[in-house]
Formats: C-alpha cells, structure tokens, sequence
C-alpha cells in the first residue's frame, strides 16, 4: 500500500521565497516580496490546487522535493556536440538561488493551496536542485509509514 498522496511536476523555473524588500511610506514600514516571487509562488498554488481538490491534511506529512534548473548553453558543446555536456560542466547545482528558500517557497504554497492546514506538519523534508534539460519542481507528499 502506498502512502503517496500527491505527486505532482510544476513547469517553470524554481524561485525562491526570500526576504521581504521593505519600504516606508508616511512613516510606516511595508515589506513584500518581488514580483517574480510572487508570480511563481501564485503558479505553484494554483497547480497544487488544481491537483489536489480535497481538505487539507491535518497530520504529519513528509515531502520531497526536486528543483530542476536548465542548464545554460554553456555547459555544452557546439556544432556536432550540442548535446554533449562539456568535461568542465559542473554535476551539481551548487549556485543561488538556496535550496533551504526553494523549500520555503514550496512549504507556503502547500499551506496556501489547501494540500496541508498548516506547513509545520511537515515532520520531513527531503529537497535537492539539481540540473536538467528543462526547469521544474517535482513534489511528492508521502504520510508517514506506520
């Protein structure tokens, strides 16, 4: 019996969910996030949502995560070679943006698409970036076994 409850691949490239940019007008302190934040997090709630469609969990939940990147051009060869990767082109994904503000991203959009009542159900996380020929977030929603 599997304890997958939703598996799910969203196309587009991962963004972050990091600080809030703040500002001031008369005198008080605003704060949000950027535009392309906030148009990637809407995107991911909106596919969560449309693959979802019932009450939100309520108890523990594990999730894993993939963030794909395309690789740049750069990593491959030319002419004949053009789908080779080159020797020097790095295995791992080592640069921003961080994987720890790709989960929070994601862990939100759960919370806010329905799928859980509140994101500290997630008893554990499982998250890689990695790079790939297109960019995506695949997530898996697992109970716990037990």
């Amino acid at each position: 019996m599997s304890n997958r409850v939703l598996d799910v691949w969203i196309p587009g490239r991962p963004r972050p969910q990091g600080k809030l940019q703040t500002f001031a007008v008369a005198g008080k302190a605003y704060g949000r996030h950027t535009d392309s934040t906030l148009s990637h997090r809407a995107h991911v709630i909106s596919t969560l949502a449309e693959n979802w469609g019932r009450e939100p969990l309520t108890g523990p939940v594990r999730v894993s995560a993939v963030f794909t990147f395309a690789r740049p051009k750069s990593h491959y060869g030319t002419g004949r070679n053009c789908d080779r990767l080159k020797d020097a082109a790095p295995e791992f994904h080592t640069q921003p943006a961080d994987v720890d503000k790709l989960a929070r991203l994601l862990l939100d959009s759960l919370e806010m698409a329905g799928v859980v009542r509140n994101d500290s159900q997630v008893w554990t996380l499982d998250a890689v970036k990695m790079w790939g020929r297109d960019d995506s977030t695949h997530v898996i929603v697992n109970f716990p076994r037990g």
